[in-house]
């Protein structure tokens, strides 16, 4: 039989497994403190892995993944039995395509977890995502016998025996993936359309007609997975952050400010839970909303290049061509003497568009 063709922007959306923002990376103090207080609780206390560890939670809730793996990595040389911040690397790892050391970190924790089905998937996904789809079938089995009613490794099962040319198996693994969330009281939507435009690709006459638009797909799918994360924790605020973005990818603005502003009660003062929530002010047209909320953004860090670009756009379209020019102005600045990802040319763009918007502006 023919391998079944995988459909390439759904990979990464259907390899099911627990999101970085997992249960075991919360911690119970991290909530109430801020990037300064890890800081400077890990320089009172370098030897405290928890300190460590719940410093790199708040690099990574911040957007600084490379601080937040060489924190996780100190809080493991303090203790190897940091299963958190362990969990915390593999994903890390897996979502930079290093798979060595993602596999790593997953077969030091199921050495601790050996009976834990999410962390068999998880190692299984390694395989997948590297197309090793053979070997990551015994990983799938034992999920499986572990927890009969795993859906993730059901879903992930199925395409590993769709690409090697198992259509039936694959098929089985879908439908009984499709019967667990038909039995669940839970709102399961958009796992279920992904399971359906996998199974579409062995049956389409069946289910040609239930396949979405695949970003809001990816994201229906991510939505649901959060939702379930957030039925046991409801007060982690890793889970709403991650809810809200995912919601202001699709759109839903109500959803996603909801979930912002749940996630800045718990956790006050980051700077990149402020940045959303100013963002959905400002698509939705609340410009003096998203202003006051730009603006404390600065002052909670007055270093960070996206609330300058922010700033910028909003005094454009308030039409102060003096504050937009300046504020896009810092906003280069910072860039050229920092490593981040935020393209100095596309600010230089904008840059050159207000002054031609503004000639009259003096810093042009």
């Amino acid at each position: 039989m023919l391998a079944v063709k995988l459909p390439k922007y759904l990979l990464i959306a259907v390899l099911f497994g627990a999101t970085i923002f997992c249960g075991m990376a919360a911690s119970s103090s991290f909530v109430d403190l801020s990037l300064e207080d890890y800081q400077n609780a890990v320089q009172m206390e370098p030897g405290d892995a928890e300190a460590h560890y719940n410093l790199g939670l708040t690099y990574h809730l911040e957007g600084s993944d490379k601080e937040a793996a060489q924190s996780f990595e100190k809080a493991l040389e303090i203790n190897p039995r940091h299963q958190s911040a362990r969990f915390m690397l593999a994903e890390l790892y897996k979502t930079w395509g290093d798979f060595k050391k993602s596999f790593f970190h997953y077969k030091q924790l199921l050495e601790y977890q050996p009976e834990s089905a999410s962390l068999l998937n998880d190692t299984g996904i390694i395989y997948l995502a590297q197309k090793n789809f053979l070997d990551a079938l015994p990983w799938l089995d034992k999920a499986l016998k572990i927890q009969p009613d795993f859906v993730p490794a059901y879903v992930n099962r199925g395409i590993a025996y769709g690409e090697l040319g198992e259509p039936e198996q694959a098929m089985l693994d879908f439908l009984a993936a499709k019967e667990i969330l038909r039995q669940s009281k839970k709102n399961n939507s958009g796992v279920a359309k992904l399971i359906a435009v996998y199974a579409g690709d062995l049956n389409p006459d069946k289910f040609k007609n239930q396949i979405a638009d695949p970003a809001d797909l990816e994201a229906a799918s991510k939505i649901e997975l959060l939702k379930w994360d957030l039925a046991g924790q409801p007060r982690n605020i890793l889970f709403h952050f991650e809810l809200g973005l995912t919601y202001l990818k699709l759109n839903q603005l109500d959803k996603a400010l909801a979930h912002f502003l749940k996630a800045d009660g718990l956790y006050g003062g980051s700077i990149w839970v402020q940045n959303a929530i100013g963002e959905v002010y400002f698509r939705k047209g609340m410009m003096q909303d998203a202003l006051t909320v730009f603006l404390e953004s600065l002052k909670i860090n007055p270093n960070v290049v996206e609330t300058y670009i922010n700033l910028g756009r909003l005094y454009d379209l308030l039409g102060d061509g003096v504050k937009a020019i300046h504020y896009m102005g810092e906003a280069k600045k910072l860039v050229e003497g920092s490593a981040r990802m935020v393209s100095i040319a596309d600010i230089d763009s904008s840059l050159e568009t207000l002054c031609k918007k503004y000639p009259e502006v003096e810093a042009c």
